[in-house]
């Protein structure tokens, strides 16, 4: 459901694939496809040679507006591939994730799989129901990130889950964090656009939380893994917890019974490729 193009399969597969999807266009031009196809892989591989420039990128997104908007939808494959040009088009302007991120799935949720649950594993911020529950704090690192940016752009903000709790429901949505006390992270994640690669090998060290951090506190419980259904502390005060980020900030005091439904606390966690 992601926007971002940073896999191996997008990376090595995606620009053969729209290629092909640009053949099927009425009056296609098989030269200007291949040019097309050539400006995706060399953003997808930043290495590669020459480096793209503004006309060749300019050109991408207009047959990637092309093949969303004339795509002859008569099958699986061609609704499919609308969807993927749609999202294509978001990561190239350069939007915030989310939003793009909530309509696909959606998408997928109402076009092929209707009628079916669905669970979905991302980072812990994307699925914030309520980003006033975080940025509504007074916690003084959540009021210096808040003042750091015009309130405007806060109050504009999507989040995965609050857009998906907003489309559905609060009955339909389920939003977990995960929270570990210590262990290793991929801290090479970047919140990437086309052509910025992660490295997942890249790992650190997860510093043990202070002493008022939740997670601190069901490790004293001596549980390796723990689920805390949130629903049922509606009135919980604002508690520390490590859920908004890994890499660069402490535990951050606010009220997460708002921003999610429940916690699954895993005591040591491990980077992606690091067992």
């Amino acid at each position: 459901m992601d926007t971002k193009l940073i896999g191996k399969l997008s990376r090595d597969l995606l620009p053969q694939e729209l290629i092909e999807q640009l053949g099927k266009l009425p009056d296609s031009d098989p030269r200007q496809a291949a040019e097309v196809g050539s400006t995706l892989r060399r953003l997808l591989h930043p290495d590669e040679l020459p480096p793209v420039t503004e006309e060749e990128f300019a050109n991408l997104v207009r047959h990637v507006d092309l093949l969303a908007s004339k795509l002859n939808a008569e099958d699986q494959d061609s609704l499919f591939w609308q969807q993927v040009a749609e999202s294509i088009k978001r990561n190239l302007s350069g939007e915030s994730r989310d939003p793009g991120m909530a309509d696909n799935l959606i998408w997928l949720a109402e076009t092929l799989y209707p009628d079916r649950k669905i669970i979905i594993w991302l980072h812990n911020n994307h699925g914030l129901m309520d980003k006033w529950s975080f940025y509504g704090s007074n916690d003084p690192t959540i009021q210096r990130l808040a003042g750091s940016e015009p309130r405007r752009s806060i109050g504009e903000r999507t989040y995965v889950g609050e857009a998906l709790r907003r489309y559905y429901g609060p009955a339909a949505v389920y939003s977990i964090a995960t929270l570990s006390y210590t262990g290793s992270y991929s801290r090479d994640i970047a919140p990437a656009l086309v052509g910025q690669a992660a490295d997942f090998s890249d790992t650190a060290t997860l510093p043990a939380t202070g002493p008022e951090a939740l997670e601190t506190a069901l490790a004293a419980l001596g549980r390796r893994r723990a689920f805390v259904n949130l629903r049922e502390f509606e009135n919980l005060e604002p508690v520390a917890n490590r859920a908004i980020d890994y890499s660069q900030l402490p535990e951050l005091t606010f009220k997460l019974q708002k921003g999610y439904d429940g916690v699954l606390f895993v005591h040591t966690t491990h980077g992606l490729n690091s067992r």
